[in-house]
């Protein structure tokens, strides 16, 4: 399933974690819930020269219910994608957020493979 435009990666004690926005009743989360093993794919346009960069894996999904957190990570996702500053996607996230349509997937990698770095 693709989730385009909501990753952010971070480094959480030993542990480097993907974060993702998803739905709190979508089909990510009941297969999440199914099976927590996922394979993913993260991709973005590199700096000067340097093409695509990527990574891809597998990893073990999380549901975290802290919805602190969900605000901090959509509101970091926003500042990248969107810019800093009051936009219509920003508004209509985090409405969704307050709303408690979202939730938080946070993906432990096992495996990971990188290219164009």
């Amino acid at each position: 399933m693709a989730h385009p435009l909501s990753t952010r990666y971070g480094i959480h004690g030993s542990k480097s974690r993907f974060f993702l926005h998803i739905g709190t009743t979508s089909s990510k989360r009941t297969a999440i819930d199914a099976q927590p093993t996922v394979y993913f794919t993260v991709d973005d346009i590199g700096l000067g020269t340097f093409g695509v960069l990527g990574v891809r894996g597998k990893a073990m999904a999380t549901i975290d219910p802290d919805q602190d957190r969900l605000h901090e990570v959509v509101q970091a996702q926003c500042d990248r994608y969107t810019r800093v500053g009051d936009n219509e996607t920003r508004r209509f996230l985090m409405g969704m957020v307050e709303a408690g349509d979202l939730i938080l997937a946070v993906l432990t990698p096992r495996y990971l493979a990188t290219w164009g770095l």
